[in-house]
């Protein structure tokens, strides 16, 4: 299976089904948030739309999104598996919490982090935190951006 990725660009709902119409909303994916594609693309006929099962990286929800519009309108653009690369040494952590979590080891500058799910918020604190693996020996753990 190859993994596939999309990056919004315009608004759109997250539904519970395939179905729009018979579906309820789980929240709406914003502009720049990142999906892993599970299931799709799948054509709804009936509406004229292109949509994809995916489960969204800043939160783990997991939902159909559509990924055009009945009149071309994009609402997600396919894009490589998001990735950040350490300016610094940065600590790789075993928990979320900037605060209190073990240090897995430290991101030397240079160093590629895929990025498995995040970035997202600390709710305390102004950290945006993400999880991820390190290209060159597959550690994984949470850093600060």
């Amino acid at each position: 299976m190859v993994e596939r990725y999309f990056r919004c660009v315009k608004e759109i709902a997250i539904t519970s089904d395939f179905d729009i119409k018979n579906s309820t909303t789980l929240r709406k994916l914003e502009i720049e948030e990142f999906v892993e594609v599970t299931e799709g693309p799948q054509s709804d006929e009936s509406l004229g739309v292109m949509r994809i099962r995916a489960r969204v990286l800043s939160d783990g929800i997991t939902g159909w999104i559509t990924a055009k519009g009945n009149q071309g309108t994009p609402f997600l653009q396919e894009c490589p598996k998001p990735c950040y690369v350490a300016c610094a040494s940065v600590a790789l952590q075993d928990g979320f919490a900037s605060q209190g979590c073990n240090e897995v080891r430290s991101l030397r500058a240079g160093e590629v982090v895929e990025v498995l799910e995040g970035p997202r918020q600390e709710i305390v604190g102004n950290a945006i935190r993400a999880r991820g693996k390190v290209e060159s020996d597959g550690a994984t753990g949470w850093f600060t951006i």
